[in-house]
C-alpha cells in the first residue's frame, strides 16, 4: 500500500512539473518575440536617423506601397523593416514575429517627431496596449492578445552655417 501512495505522489508531482515546463516554454517565446520586436523597433529607428534629410521631408511618414522595387534610401529601409517583421529574408521566409506589422506616424511638425510601433499576436491574453497606439488594433481578435513595442524619433531641424 505504501509503494502504491508513493507512486501517486510521484505521479502528481511530474505531471505538476510538465505543466511547469509547458508554460515555461510559452513564456519564453513570449519573451523571445518582444526581445525580436525590441530589435527592429530599434533597427528602424536608427535607419531613420541615419536618414534625416528624407525623414524631413516626410519620406517615412508612410508605409511603402510596393516593396518589389523601392526607389528611395527610405523605401528601401522601410521594406527591409517591414520584410523582417514578417520573417522575409532574401526572399525566404525565416520566421518572426507572430501576425507582425509595422506602423510609423507622425506626431509632431516642429521638430518633425515619428512614432515608430511594432505590434504583434501574444499566446496568451494580457492588459490591452495602450489606447492612443493603433497599430495591429482590431487584427488579432481579442486586444488583449494584442502585443506592442513603440518609440519615439525626433529629427531636429537642419543647423544653419
Amino acid at each position: 500500500m505504501e509503494i502504491l501512495i508513493s507512486i501517486v505522489v510521484i505521479a502528481i508531482g511530474l505531471l505538476g512539473l510538465a505543466g511547469l515546463q509547458t508554460k515555461m516554454v510559452g513564456v519564453e517565446l513570449e519573451a523571445y518575440q518582444r526581445s525580436h520586436a525590441l530589435i527592429l523597433l530599434d533597427d528602424i529607428m536608427n535607419r531613420i536617423r541615419a536618414d534625416e534629410a528624407s525623414a524631413r521631408a516626410g519620406a517615412y511618414d508612410a508605409l511603402p506601397g510596393d516593396c518589389t522595387t523601392p526607389g528611395t534610401t527610405a523605401a528601401a529601409n522601410m521594406c527591409a523593416w517591414l520584410n523582417a517583421i514578417q520573417g522575409v529574408s532574401g526572399g525566404e521566409e525565416v520566421g518572426s514575429l507572430i501576425g507582425g506589422q509595422g506602423c510609423v506616424e507622425s506626431i509632431g511638425i516642429a521638430p518633425k517627431t515619428l512614432r515608430v510601433t511594432v505590434a504583434w499576436q501574444g499566446l496568451t491574453p494580457t492588459a490591452a496596449p495602450e489606447a492612443g497606439i493603433t497599430c495591429g488594433a482590431d487584427d488579432y481578435g481579442d486586444e488583449a492578445m494584442r502585443r506592442v513595442v513603440s518609440g519615439v524619433v525626433v529629427i531636429l531641424p537642419e543647423e544653419e552655417e
